[in-house]
């Protein structure tokens, strides 16, 4: 970048699309570039698998209050396998 930061993202940057959806972009200092990446992916991941457990303990709360039948649970859980 010539500015004395690096882009920790580039790879949503590249992958997006122009929209009116708010893109963030994650700069570091030159030269830790592959440790902010690090870094940052391994969030994103935990946060991911985090809200994907929370999914299942909802849809498991709703499926013991009888608000979900069992058919309609397992749908659900394969849509969330599938994301």
């Amino acid at each position: 970048m010539g500015t004395g930061y690096e882009i920790v993202n580039q790879r949503e940057l590249d992958a997006a699309v122009l929209s009116k959806t708010n893109l963030r972009i994650i700069l570091c200092k030159e030269g830790v570039l592959e440790l902010a990446r690090a870094e940052y992916y391994s969030l994103s991941i935990a946060i991911a698998n985090r809200n994907y457990k929370n999914e299942i303990l909802n849809l498991k709360k709703l499926l013991q209050s009888k608000d979900i039948k069992e058919k309609e649970y397992n749908e659900r859980l394969e849509q969330l396998a599938e994301k």
